[in-house]
């Protein structure tokens, strides 16, 4: 398959792959492997979306193993689709699954709704402080 770019766009992946990942906006054009994965992952999502419900799923792989290319490919199939997205990386004593006002804090800074704006972080955090720390 043949993917239309500029000579800066392909630069730009080169160097991110030099890294170990890829852009976003370049990422299903270069998944490779795991296709039933992804293809399930979407699925998965749109079932959801119909039924206008939610789940929870953790993505466990080895170190290498293509967790974040795999995400950032469900986020562009999500973010075509209308949906607010957020990539949130857990970090100890940072973001943890264990302290919700940091991981909701975190989903606020880092939500990107489908017009591209990002955000929410200050006033949501005001409001968690408040609502979990009343004395505070």
């Amino acid at each position: 398959m043949a993917i239309d770019m500029t000579r800066s766009q392909a630069r730009k992946i080169v160097r991110s792959l030099r890294t170990g990942s890829a852009p976003d906006e370049f990422a299903r054009q270069l998944f490779v492997g795991q296709k039933d994965w992804l293809d399930h992952a979407t699925e998965n999502m749109r079932e959801v979306a119909t039924d206008g419900d939610f789940e929870v799923r953790f993505v466990r792989a080895k170190y290498g193993g293509g967790k974040t290319h795999l995400l950032r490919c469900l986020m562009e199939v999500a973010r075509a689709e209308n949906w607010a997205t957020a990539y949130i990386l857990l970090q100890p004593n940072v973001v943890e699954l264990d302290r919700f006002v940091t991981l909701v804090s975190e989903m606020a800074s880092k939500l990107e709704l489908p017009n591209g704006t990002r955000g929410l972080r200050q006033l949501l955090r005001q409001f968690l402080e408040k609502f979990f720390n009343p004395g505070a």
